[in-house]
């Protein structure tokens, strides 16, 4: 037998069901991008990972030693 048709009256239901469910997922995501896009800077402003960047210089060598040379502290 042919499946019976979705009355209208839950069909709304499972839409507005569905629009609260994506709308809270987006606001987690939403939230949780602009938590971390804060994070990794220091009470100036600067990145930290530029930071470490600026401070320490590895080099590779052929050989595949390595040799991390670290800029004098201002």
């Amino acid at each position: 037998p042919p499946p019976t048709p979705t009355p209208t009256s839950v069909r709304s239901k499972n839409v507005a069901t569905a629009s609260l469910c994506l709308a809270f997922v987006g606001g987690v995501w939403w939230y949780s991008v602009n938590a971390v896009k804060g994070s990794g800077r220091d009470e100036n402003g600067e990145d930290e990972l530029d930071r470490i960047e600026r401070e320490r210089k590895i080099n590779v060598h052929q050989s595949g030693a390595l040799k991390v040379s670290e800029q004098p502290r201002r």
